[in-house]
């Protein structure tokens, strides 16, 4: 079961995956990388080669991870995230480093928390440690505006959504305002600003995707349904500005159609294209946009059924 995808450089993938970290090494092949045991669940790029994963073993212990050479060994990272010294007690639900300033966010159940070195010692930015929610696994910086917009879902299963100002400490609770749009239950899994319209952003998760185009204050639905189909990101193409999604139908047993949805007017109307393959157990997990060369491909990872590339040069 492939759940993400991460860009390292131009020349490194790397999908962390419920039974593993693999790194692409070209063609159709990936390679194991990590214990095939490890349930990986977020994992970033501190510098080029070095890499920090949070994972789950099969005791359910949960660990950070750092490989200092490109994924190929890993060593555990003694912490304190979730409060109790030398111990991690909480997993790392989403993580991000701001290589400006050196300094790592990172999200559990309830809590935004930030370490300053490498993640071996955390302080709570927002919330609290061992919080009553099921998780926030969306995380994204703006370095323009200095805040930090995290979501999940909290613990009774509505849509959670915040946003908090890196220098002040200040927050502002979104919940209310996308709960409203979205079916419930539901839960935030990303937030992707639109490079091409300040103060646009996007959200996705359990029931679709909004748009806000005043930095969060209001939101529209822009690809939203009924049968609470997941959409777990949306990544946008720094040059056309063409932005892309795709859903999954929350079945983990049978297969589904691979649907790609795309949007060339800044996420006002979409276009959708299905891939039809025995093959393919179509429900997509995750999605990269990678730049290789002159070159931009589009990866999916889905659940169950392994990662491909789709042709987005003859959408």
């Amino acid at each position: 079961m492939r759940k993400n995808i991460y860009a390292v450089t131009l020349l490194l993938l790397i999908a962390a995956t419920s039974s593993g970290i693999y790194k692409y090494v070209g063609g159709d092949d990936w390679v194991l990388v990590s214990p095939a045991d490890w349930k990986a669940i977020a994992i970033t790029a501190l510098y080029p080669s070095h890499l920090l994963a949070s994972v789950e073993t099969p005791a359910g212990e949960f660990r950070l991870v750092e490989s200092l050479n490109s994924g190929d060994s890993w060593n555990a990272v003694g912490n304190n995230f979730g409060g109790t010294d030398n111990s991690q007690s909480e997993p790392i639900k989403a993580i991000r480093f701001d290589d400006a300033s050196g300094v790592l966010f990172a999200t559990g159940y309830d809590v935004l928390a930030r370490s300053s070195d490498f993640g071996r010692s955390w302080a709570v930015v927002n919330g609290a440690w061992q919080g009553f929610a099921t998780g926030l696994s969306a995380l994204k910086y703006s370095s323009q505006y200095r805040d930090i917009w995290y979501g999940g879902q909290d613990a009774i299963e509505n849509p959670s959504l915040r946003r908090t100002d890196r220098d002040t400490g200040g927050s502002e609770n979104l919940s209310t305002k996308v709960s409203k749009l979205l079916e419930r239950p539901s839960t935030i899994k990303s937030v992707v600003f639109y490079p091409f319209a300040e103060q646009t952003v996007f959200v996705s998760g359990e029931g679709g995707v909004l748009r806000s185009t005043d930095y969060g204050q209001s939101w529209s639905p822009v690809l939203v349904n009924e049968t609470s189909r997941f959409y777990f990101d949306v990544v946008v193409d720094a040059k056309t500005g063409t932005a892309y999604s795709a859903g999954w139908d929350k079945d983990y047993d049978n297969p589904q159609p691979l649907i790609l949805d795309f949007s060339n007017d800044g996420g006002l109307t979409w276009q959708s294209r299905e891939y039809q393959d025995a093959a393919i157990h179509g429900g997509v997990w995750s999605l990269l946009l990678a730049e290789f060369g002159a070159e931009q491909r589009l990866f999916v990872g889905l659940q169950g059924g392994g990662v491909y590339e789709v042709d987005i040069e003859n959408l």
